[in-house]
């Protein structure tokens, strides 16, 4: 079942809150590429999709580095957002044969991560940035 994004899973700064609907979409992407069952589409997707999670990481974590004080909490979402990408990154690595199969069995993983992730860890953070400055949420 293809992810939605729902309004509750909004953290309150819209740039995160954009990029995170962009996150769904490639992850929905993949979703319906495995279902039509077009393997050369799956590579250039893993591509967008790495490219994209370390984009949005950069820029979530550009906002943490802004906040010294936030530094325990940065700890842990960015050893969050490094396990994540190293997952990407050896799913891209495995071999084209091999892919659809990898891409099959993280699928689920992907979306359960995405939604965990956006709904607590960054939660807390939009909390965090929040706090200090209330103008940031539009």
């Amino acid at each position: 079942m293809s992810l939605s994004w729902k309004p509750e899973m909004a953290v309150g700064i819209r740039a995160i809150d954009l990029q995170h609907q962009e996150l769904i979409e490639i992850i929905n992407g993949l979703e319906a590429t495995l279902k039509l069952g077009d393997d050369a589409l799956l590579e250039p997707l893993l591509q967008r999709l790495l490219s994209y999670v370390v984009f949005h990481f950069e820029v979530e974590e550009s906002m943490m580095r802004a906040k010294s004080a936030y530094a325990k909490h940065a700890e842990l979402h960015i050893r969050e957002h490094s396990h994540f990408v190293n997952q990407l990154r050896s799913l891209h690595a495995t071999d084209r044969a091999e892919r659809r199969r990898g891409v099959e069995g993280m699928l689920d993983y992907l979306k359960y991560w995405v939604v965990n992730h956006i709904q607590k860890t960054d939660r807390d953070l939009a909390t965090l940035l929040l706090a200090g400055d209330p103008a940031r949420s539009h």
